[in-house]
């Protein structure tokens, strides 16, 4: 079974939902589409390329004027906004089932609109490989033969040529009757100079005496309710008028024959098109797609990356929704590079900027960073924080075990190990990373970036980064402040969190002084630098 890009694990850590939550199409098929993205692999390269170059020219883009006045970003927004869903008409389609009224009308609006986005991509000079469905012969099949192509969708135009006249027929004995109902009503008013309510009810009070009795004698009137104010006549209508509701009952049901009949035609003739249809919504929802992508580039600032051939680089990195944050710049040259600095120093946040970056590079997405250069890998895995389970039985130590057995089995693949072995004794964490490491290189399979509080001793070619850690002389060490919010935001601001390179895997001792300023014991402190100093001399 292969195994996916990323795990869930690699997933969640990295928070990759927030930034695909940031890419928002705007259409029901640009939001699928989004959805079942899939990264590009190693030997994608001529695809994402491809990718790239339609993100760069639709960005490059977006701001032209055009002849409406408006930018072509809003003209192609406006259209994506205007586009119904087809999901359902194009499974009716699919399986030969009849379309209603309501159907045509969306496939109407759909094919109107694809065209209108089509003649504003046109207007741009903007052409791209895949979008290559003409949405006018569609469009042709929902309209009049030579009018002007409209949204708006008739059953009378393009349906069967009777229902044109039966309908006008219809309205022709509406109207009569219409004019026979309202010359009775009229008679009614002018004998009881009376207006007759909306209810076509005529209202008599008690105190009207002659009008009641003329009101209950009247041929033509029939009393509905009397109440201890009124009496409510009803009128009778003359036989003629129903022959012209039986004559209009028949009408509509002819005219709802012909619109069947019509609304199978137009399915028959739309049956033979329906794969032209579904390539017409994918390629709409394919420059959704893209456009979403586009606009996170706009909107955010994030940056189009670029392959490179086997080093990564990155340039300003700082993680999702923080660029308020250092920026994290790193060159990984090697196949094994070494991540070391202090606690609070920001190691673990070092790697989850890079794996970010790099997982943006692989979706094809804009990136939180200045620049960003990388190949593609066929696996990207964040091994480290606590995935133990209780459910199972697995403690931390023995998940991150799992997930080494898991990463070290991936071909092509980018790794990053977060303080591997922290979870057992020092003494074997420090020996299974560095063996890890060691293995890693013979089998030159991955690309590895490991953070670690071990020294880690490996034969050339290895490179050794730490995080420059706390600026001693920027920390008031001869102050007492009690507060430890106040400590801690002292301490941030003394903590420089840049990465240097440097020549060994030695890891910087700053842990007992960062332990003294956040409040522990002197007494603790002097102890444990007494054991180290010891340690030392052994």
């Amino acid at each position: 079974m292969q195994k996916p890009f990323l795990n869930q694990w690699t997933y969640e850590q990295i928070q990759f939902s927030t930034v695909q939550a940031m890419v928002k199409p705007l259409t029901a098929a640009g939001q699928r589409l989004a959805r079942s993205r899939t990264p590009f692999l190693c030997g994608d390269e001529a695809l994402w390329l491809a990718d790239q170059e339609d993100a760069h020219k639709l960005s490059a883009a977006l701001s032209l004027p055009q002849r409406n006045g408006k930018e072509l970003r809003a003209n192609v927004v406006a259209q994506f906004m205007s586009m119904p869903d087809l999901e359902e008409i194009l499974r009716l389609l699919q399986h030969g089932e009849s379309l209603f009224l309501e159907h045509m009308a969306n496939l109407k609006r759909f094919f109107y609109f694809a065209w209108q986005l089509g003649g504003y991509l046109r207007e741009a000079d903007l052409h791209f490989v895949w979008w290559n469905i003409d949405a006018v012969p569609l469009l042709s099949c929902l309209q009049q033969s030579g009018s002007a192509f409209t949204p708006t969708f008739s059953l009378v135009e393009v349906g069967d040529v009777r229902l044109r006249e039966a309908r006008a027929e219809l309205e022709a004995t509406i109207q009569k009757r219409g004019q026979l109902e309202y010359a009775f009503l009229n008679q009614l008013k002018e004998r009881y100079k009376i207006s007759l309510r909306r209810d076509q009810t005529l209202v008599i009070g008690l105190d009207y005496v002659d009008l009641l009795q003329q009101a209950r004698s009247d041929p033509q009137l029939q009393m509905r309710m009397q109440t201890m104010f009124e009496v409510v006549f009803a009128p009778i209508w003359p036989s003629e008028r129903d022959a012209w509701i039986e004559l209009e009952a028949k009408q509509r049901a002819d005219i709802a024959e012909l619109e069947q009949s019509s609304l199978q035609m137009l399915t028959q003739r739309l049956f033979p098109l329906r794969e032209r249809i579904v390539a017409l919504v994918n390629q709409v929802a394919h420059l959704d797609e893209l456009l979403a992508r586009v606009a996170v580039h706009k909107d955010r600032g994030y940056t189009w990356t670029a392959l490179s051939s086997h080093d990564i680089q990155l340039v300003g990195g700082y993680p999702v929704e923080h660029p308020e944050f250092t920026p994290i710049d790193l060159t990984l040259h090697n196949s094994i590079s070494v991540l070391t600095g202090p606690n609070m120093g920001g190691k673990t946040a070092a790697l989850k900027t890079v794996l970010t970056a790099l997982v943006c590079h692989h979706y094809g997405y804009p990136a939180p960073v200045t620049a960003f250069f990388a190949p593609l890998y066929a696996h990207v895995r964040y091994v480290g924080g606590d995935a133990q389970s209780l459910q199972s039985g697995l403690s931390s130590f023995g998940a991150e075990i799992v997930a080494i057995q898991e990463a070290q089995s991936l071909p092509t693949a980018f790794v990053c190990f977060d303080e591997v072995g922290r979870s057992t004794n020092p003494i074997e964490g420090a020996a299974l990373i560095e063996a890890i490491l060691r293995e890693a290189q013979v089998a030159m399979q991955s690309q590895i970036l490991c953070a670690t509080h071990f020294p880690i001793r490996l034969q050339a070619p290895v490179s050794y980064f730490r995080i420059k850690g706390v600026q001693m002389d920027k920390l008031p060490l001869d102050q007492v402040v009690e507060d430890l919010s106040k400590r801690l935001a002292l301490l941030q601001e003394a903590m420089d969190y840049h990465i240097v390179e440097q020549t060994s895997g030695d890891v910087p001792q700053e842990g007992l002084t960062i332990a003294k300023w956040l409040g522990l014991s002197d007494s603790v402190v002097q102890t444990a630098e007494s054991l180290v100093r010891g340690k030392k001399k052994g």
